[in-house]
């Protein structure tokens, strides 16, 4: 059994309070974006705002770790999720995607009140995102500029 980090954006756009999703081809479900394959010479955090930008066009601004999960996608490996709070530099209108490996099918901004209606991963970002949100904008973060 293989590890894998997986380095994933949850990107909030402040002015109309909604948080960037995909869904892929073979998920019935939507889930921050992002990916696995971190070059040599990437950082974790520019891994996340890398996938974030194939996946959707959106480029972003990393803020802060928020969630470190593992996970078991039945495949036989194991993962290790590392989801960062990210905010959008610039437009954020949905982009042209370059997923090379194909999987990000649809991408698409939710409200707090849209997350209540469809199927998430993982489910604290129904649950618990908005009051981990405050804490998290509350206290500044030293290793993050």
């Amino acid at each position: 059994m293989a590890l894998r980090v997986i380095c994933r954006s949850v990107v909030l756009d402040q002015e109309t309070a909604r948080i960037l999703l995909v869904r892929n081809r073979d998920a019935s479900f939507w889930y921050p974006p992002g990916g696995g394959w971190v070059p040599e010479k990437e950082t974790l955090e520019g891994c996340a705002a890398r996938e974030t930008k194939e996946e959707t066009g959106v480029e972003t601004h990393i803020l802060r770790l928020l969630y470190v999960q593992e996970f078991d996608p039945g495949n036989g490996d194991r993962h290790l999720e590392l989801f960062w709070l990210a905010t959008p530099t610039g437009v954020t209108e949905l982009g042209p995607v370059d997923d090379t490996e194909g999987i990000v099918e649809e991408s698409k901004w939710f409200s707090r009140e849209e997350l209540q209606s469809i199927e998430l991963f993982p489910r604290r970002l129904k649950d618990r995102f908005w009051n981990d949100l405050s804490a998290a904008l509350a206290v500044p973060n030293p290793f993050i500029k």
